[in-house]
């Protein structure tokens, strides 16, 4: 998911006076991030992290840190830190790392966007330090098929989407190129790092450092890498929307979709309980609405809807049934764009595409077929740090254990399964050879019991599009 800023995820089709808040899924990129408004590159990298005032309300830092933890010699990256101070410092203040999921989200974005609320659940005693993981937006190792090539990337998303091979260059494969340094494992280093950095900035013992750690979704994952890596370094840590780890590192994520069609079932209730008035979408009942989205779907199938090139989409493309399932599941994660999909669907059912697009440039994937190329950004890291993480996984031999993949996850997922490896690492990364070090792999069982310096609380919701509760 390309996701950055929370704010509060309000639910759906009710206006703001009665909103309830649900836990922040996906998010929208707000504008207090903009690039523009720090030069990251002023801050020079430092293994003594060093703390620069930016974005009016925060410090900034570059840790350097090595690409191989196990050998130093194949060189060094920085990964950018933004802390959010405490209201109520004092000497036994902890700063709380904060990951959005992914993998491949900012850190540093969910701090600019959402600090303050954090710093409301967990108190205000406690710094909020987000960070970009490594390969992620303000962090390296460059991970980018097309580095300094924006243009190309744009040519690229607009001629050749959706991924088909997102992941093919020669810089990113093999045991020393870029992608092979941006394991979870090694994340997952740079956070004892970091925890045993401010340890010695404080005059205290490295050897006591401990990492205090919130994490959504595929921040679990890393929550609970680093636990596993490193047992007695754990502070308090909520792992919030939990991924199965085992799956995860497998690449099959065959466990995430068993609530997935009970998320799109809530976008007709919440349709219907919004009224008319809220959602444009709305039907006579639940069943009316559900009825009716999947007549859209049905006549998609068959039936592509042409796009025109317009000022918003320079190139002529197509509404399909597959493209708008893959949207409508990221839309999920995100309750508060409920309404948003209910313009498209309303639209859509006058074979209108104006919601349709407007569903494309928040929920197109890694990659935009209306790209232009120019914000320069690579969505790159968020299909190699899956595909680096599964190197050792879940591969196919043929097309009939992949049709029996799909069939799996239908299984599981009648609605949503047949779309869901363009999310998974299976298919993704099956022509990717880029193998992280010794030093930055799982070893033994992730699923061996720890015990940890200090409990770890995991939570979910009832219901949940991809990190399921399972009883």
């Amino acid at each position: 998911m390309r996701a950055f800023t929370i704010l509060k995820n309000l639910l759906p089709f009710f206006p703001l006076s009665s909103a309830q808040f649900l836990r922040p899924r996906v998010l929208t990129r707000d504008s207090s991030s903009s690039e523009s408004d720090f030069d990251w590159s002023s801050i020079t990298p430092s293994s003594n992290i060093e703390w620069v005032k930016c974005y009016q309300d925060f410090t900034c830092a570059r840790l350097e840190v090595p690409l191989d933890y196990g050998d130093h010699s194949k060189g060094k990256t920085a990964v950018a830190f933004i802390k959010f101070a405490a209201k109520n410092a004092t000497s036994n203040t902890k700063n709380l790392l904060v990951n959005p999921g992914g993998p491949g989200e900012s850190g540093i974005d969910l701090a600019l966007g959402a600090g303050s609320m954090i710093q409301e659940i967990f108190g205000d005693n406690y710094n909020i330090v987000g960070f970009d993981p490594r390969g992620v937006s303000r962090s390296g190792p460059v991970i980018d098929c097309w580095p300094n090539h924006p243009e190309r990337r744009g040519k690229f998303e607009t001629f050749f989407y959706p991924e088909v091979a997102n992941a093919s260059t020669t810089a990113l494969r093999g045991v020393d190129g870029n992608a092979s340094f941006i394991s979870t494992p090694a994340v997952a280093q740079d956070m004892l790092t970091y925890a045993k950095t401010e340890q010695i900035a404080a005059g205290k013992s490295s050897n006591d450092a401990k990492v205090a750690y919130y994490g959504l979704s595929y921040g679990t994952v890393l929550g609970a890498t680093f636990a596993s890596m490193f047992p007695d370094n754990v502070e308090r840590m909520v792992l919030d929307g939990v991924f199965a780890l085992s799956d995860y590192y497998d690449g099959a994520w065959k466990t995430s979709v068993y609530d997935t069609d009970k998320a799109l079932a809530s976008f007709s209730r919440y349709c219907y309980q919004g009224g008319k008035e809220n959602c444009s979408f709305w039907g006579p009942s639940v069943s009316n609405i559900t009825t009716r989205l999947n007549n859209i779907f049905a006549d998609l199938k068959y039936n592509p809807i042409p796009i025109p090139s317009t000022e918003r989409c320079s190139v002529p493309t197509m509404a399909t049934y597959s493209e708008l399932k893959q949207m409508a599941l990221e839309i999920m994660y995100s309750p508060s764009e409920f309404p948003t999909l209910a313009d498209a669907f309303s639209d859509l059912e006058r074979r209108n595409t104006s919601g349709y697009l407007t569903v494309m440039d928040i929920a197109s994937g890694p990659v935009n077929p209306c790209s232009n190329g120019t914000d320069g950004s690579s969505g790159d890291p968020l299909i190699l740090i899956k595909c680096v993480d599964a190197w050792d996984g879940l591969k196919f031999d043929d097309i009939e254990q992949y049709r029996q993949y799909v069939n799996d996850l239908e299984d599981k997922s009648p609605f949503f399964g047949e779309v869901w490896p363009q999310t998974a690492a299976t298919v993704l990364c099956r022509s990717l050879d880029a193998i992280p070090p010794k030093s930055a792999r799982v070893t033994g069982s992730m699923m061996e019991t720890r015990n940890t310096s200090f409990p770890i609380l995991f939570i979910t919701s009832e219901i949940d599009p991809v990190t399921p509760r399972r009883e």
